[in-house]
């Protein structure tokens, strides 16, 4: 019986807990929650960490790639700005119109005498200028009566030189028989025989100079005729059209069947400008010199600086509108004649109104 209660005595020791053991316990759970407040306050160090490194490259990257920030941009080109327009007003579109491109100078060549078409040396896109022959006619039967004239030319002056000698011969014959007649040995009959050829010959001489001077002339008419069968661009420009081809008949004026009456057309690109029509009553919102913005149909993400050039003073009843001159103040090889865009008056708030499209 002693020996039992031992037994239960010692198994109760050993399912009773020690001091020491609960208080190492205690002392593993607060160094646990300490590591973990370690690691949350390290993870919200790295999180901003992060977030100014972000930033920063951020900053870098639109700095390198040249671009400011949004709040920095450049707003509307002072350029566009009008004189006349009051100091602190923002310039805004003040009306918007279309239209289209147009040459100024444009010139639709052709021969100045009829002819048959021997070559032509130009096709369409290509660059001429100004004298360069573009077209030749044939020009066979006007060199050969350039030739013949040649001829009457060369012959009028051989007349010239052998009437001066003609004329030099009489003269010292008529010195003689005026000395002879002086001392009385040749009659006075003689003497009138020999100033009559002297005379005669004098005025065959101013005859035949007037007769080289009609020779000369009618040599150059021919020499003129020869120089039309080479048609010559009239300026620089750009072929925009070909209308001809070897072998047919053009002429200055268009007979009808055959006959073409025009070898090609030039458009001078230096001289593209704009036309609108802009409707009577939005008038008032267009002046000389007012800053435009000019873009193309055909590109319209690209916009041109332009100005008025004038307003044409004259009205088209019919349609109740106003023309107006737009120049282009930059030149670019896509605007081409006849081509559609889209105008912006650029004015004042104050003059604005509501914006309308003519």
């Amino acid at each position: 019986m002693n020996g039992s209660a031992k037994d239960r005595r010692a198994l109760l020791n050993e399912l009773r807990i020690a001091r020491g053991d609960r208080a190492g316990d205690e002392a593993v759970r607060r160094d646990a929650k300490a590591r973990r407040k370690g690691l949350l306050l390290g993870a919200l160090v790295l999180a901003m960490g992060s977030g100014v490194l972000f930033t920063s490259w951020s900053f870098i990257g639109t700095a390198a790639s040249g671009d400011p920030p949004p709040s920095k941009r450049a707003a509307v080109p002072e350029a566009l700005l009008d004189a006349r327009r009051p100091p602190g007003q923002d310039p805004v579109t003040v009306l918007e119109a279309t239209g289209f491109v147009v040459a100024r100078r444009e010139a639709a060549v052709s021969a100045r005498i009829t002819g048959r078409l021997a070559s032509v040396f130009v096709e369409e896109g290509d660059h001429v200028e100004p004298g360069q022959v573009i077209a030749l006619l044939d020009d066979s039967a006007a060199q050969a009566e350039l030739a013949l004239a040649d001829s009457r030319l060369t012959s009028a002056r051989s007349r010239l030189r052998e009437l001066q000698i003609s004329v030099d011969h009489a003269d010292r014959r008529l010195g003689r028989s005026v000395e002879l007649a002086r001392r009385q040995l040749v009659s006075a009959e003689s003497l009138d025989d020999d100033r009559v050829t002297k005379g005669t010959l004098v005025a065959k001489l101013e005859s035949a100079r007037y007769e080289i001077e009609v020779a000369r002339r009618q040599r150059d008419v021919l020499a003129v005729q020869v120089a039309d069968t080479r048609i010559r661009a009239p300026f620089a420009g750009v072929v925009i059209d070909r209308s001809a081809h070897p072998g047919e008949v053009v002429s200055p004026m268009s007979a009808g069947g055959f006959t073409r009456s025009g070898i090609g057309t030039i458009v001078d690109m230096g001289s593209l400008e704009v036309e609108v029509d802009i409707n009577e009553a939005y008038l008032k919102r267009v002046f000389p010199d007012q800053p435009v913005r000019v873009s193309l149909n055909a590109w319209p993400g690209h916009g041109y600086e332009a100005r008025v050039i004038a307003i044409v003073p004259a009205a088209d009843r019919n349609k109740a509108t106003v023309r107006v001159r737009i120049g282009l103040l930059e030149q670019d090889d896509r605007v081409l004649p006849n081509m559609g865009v889209q105008v912006r008056f650029v004015g004042d708030a104050a003059s604005a109104g509501t914006n309308s499209t003519s």
